[in-house]
């Protein structure tokens, strides 16, 4: 039979992981936006 551990422990550990998983979106999200940023500033840079 599957045991279950009540919702105080699995709220913890969702307490514990949320910063973590928030930073490390925001971190992606970031990254992405810098890269798209600087290919369209590569693109639109008059050639020599």
């Amino acid at each position: 039979m599957l045991h279950l551990a009540h919702t105080g422990h699995w709220l913890v550990n969702v307490a514990y992981l949320l910063p973590v998983a928030a930073f490390l979106a925001w971190l992606l999200v970031t990254t992405i936006r810098e890269r798209r940023q600087a290919a369209k500033e590569t693109r639109e840079a008059p050639e020599p």
